[in-house]
């Protein structure tokens, strides 16, 4: 990593918030207060700059003019779903679209190790990613060079983010049920999650491969040689088109991150192009259907299935593996995940029972 001194005259009121942020212990150091803080208002920059993703924040006491009353109440943040996550804003006629890669199926069932990366635990951000490229794509239907991509597509996931924070704040929804999950906010902690983001959900390279969530659903490819472009894949592009609950609701407080006929595509798309997402979802559900319905008793189920044993595959990971599989199929309404105390039990939904049913 390129390091580079700066020095800098700072006021009195500068000094003193800096001493503030250090203080809180959420900082190692000067520079990583002071990184952090460029990246940040670089994030609310760009944001303002689109006409979307600000925040406005309201602390103190309501007051109630009706009856007098004055109750301590908590303000929630307000946010708006940037623009380019709003439906397809041009004609997508005449956009390079590429055709999905087909993977020929051997039979075999992957492992684990196959499986998409456990850290992909949600499909609005995907959702997100292909809606946001559809629309930069109508200004430049050959794609965009990646790293652009990655940048614009994740300064605007903080202000959605921030959007689907303000909702679980007013529905006081649970960490799993979190709309805001995976998504980044424009907080003062928001550039790490922004960076992540952008790897996991719009794409990065290692090895000179394409790699994230939308990239290994075959939803967004990249072509191009030393400056490659990103842009979506035919699947890619019919699912950014399709109504979200979320991203085109009406609705202040949407309920459900993905409309039936999402999930319809998703499971339609999955059986065609993604054998590995495919083959997962199969294991999980014989697993629980065969009473291996706790996330011990599920990992057990699928080291027994591949015969993995500790030193072939470690505790740590295949947990990892198993968390974002069912997370995902949660998100699908194959699985449901019941909990009593701190005890967590998956059910098979009848979609998920009917799902498996049409896979010989």
């Amino acid at each position: 990593m390129d390091v580079m001194v700066i020095c800098f005259d700072a006021s009195s009121d500068a000094k003193n918030a800096l001493d503030e942020l250090l203080g809180s212990g959420e900082f190692k150091n000067i520079s990583e207060v002071i990184s952090m803080s460029l990246l940040n208002y670089q994030v609310i920059r760009h944001a303002v700059a689109e006409g979307g993703g600000q925040t406005l924040i309201e602390t103190g006491v309501a007051n109630h003019a009706e009856d007098g009353r004055k109750d301590a109440e908590p303000k929630v943040p307000f946010a708006k779903i940037p623009e380019v996550f709003r439906a397809v804003q041009g004609d997508s006629t005449g956009l390079s679209l590429v055709e999905p890669e087909r993977v020929r199926s051997t039979g075999a069932e992957a492992p684990p190790k196959d499986w998409l990366w456990g850290q992909y635990n949600r499909f609005l951000p995907a959702k997100a990613t292909c809606r946001a490229l559809l629309n930069l794509m109508g200004k430049n239907p050959a794609g965009l060079p990646v790293d652009d991509a990655v940048a614009k597509i994740s300064y605007a996931a903080c202000g959605l983010g921030d959007f689907l924070n303000s909702i679980d704040m007013r529905l006081q929804l649970s960490r799993e049920n979190a709309m805001k999950a995976a998504f980044p906010t424009s907080d003062i902690n928001g550039g790490e999650s922004r960076l992540r983001f952008g790897n996991q959900f719009v794409g990065t390279f290692k090895q000179e491969k394409l790699q994230g969530f939308p990239a290994d659903l075959k939803l967004v490819v990249s072509e191009g040689g030393k400056e490659p472009k990103l842009l979506l894949t035919k699947a890619g592009a019919a699912f950014a088109d399709l109504a979200n609950p979320v991203l085109d609701t009406r609705d202040e407080f949407p309920r459900t991150r993905l409309s039936d006929e999402e999930i319809a595509f998703l499971l339609s798309h999955i059986k065609e192009y993604v054998p590995q997402e495919l083959s997962a979802f199969i294991c999980v559900i014989d697993g629980i259907e065969s009473g291996a319905n706790t996330p011990d008793g599920l990992d057990s189920y699928v080291r027994t299935r591949f015969n993995l044993s500790e030193a072939a595959m470690k505790a740590s990971f295949l947990s990892t593996q198993r968390t974002g599989v069912v997370s995902r199929m949660v998100d699908l309404g194959l699985l449901a995940r019941a909990k009593e105390g701190l005890r967590v039990t998956y059910v098979t939904t009848h979609p998920g029972k009917y799902f498996r049913s049409q896979i010989a």
